[in-house]
């Protein structure tokens, strides 16, 4: 049985969203959510294994959906993937509250899945 993975992912290019739902599709039984409101609201109907964030969204940032992931579920495995950079020193930060890794785009799809793998594994 596939992992369940949730795509928070909004970006300018909506073939990068289709690129990242497809790639991260192959491997897993992967849906998408547009706007965090949309992501909280299918955490709680659906159980997944893990989420892959985006950091800038419309109605709330990746950081405030992952703050009120938190407060629910302290095990669900959460990544980032985000065209902003994170220095050393922030992602020893995140790791430490318990994100489990921060993927800069652009990526190419064959790290992508291996970096969600890695995450997945966990």
């Amino acid at each position: 049985m596939k992992k369940k993975v949730l795509i928070l992912h909004v970006d300018d290019d909506p073939d990068t969203l289709t690129l990242v739902h497809d790639v991260l599709g192959s491997v897993y039984d992967a849906d998408s959510a547009r706007s965090g409101k949309e992501c909280l609201a299918m955490l709680h109907k659906k159980k997944y294994d893990g989420v892959l964030l985006d950091v800038l969204m419309p109605d709330m940032s990746g950081w405030d959906v992952y703050q009120q992931i938190r407060k629910t579920d302290k095990k669900l495995k959460v990544a980032f993937l985000s065209a902003i950079e994170c220095s050393k020193e922030r992602l020893a930060k995140l790791k430490k509250e318990g994100v489990a890794d921060y993927i800069t785009k652009p990526i190419s799809p064959a790290e992508l899945k291996k970096r969600v793998a890695a995450v997945m594994k966990k």
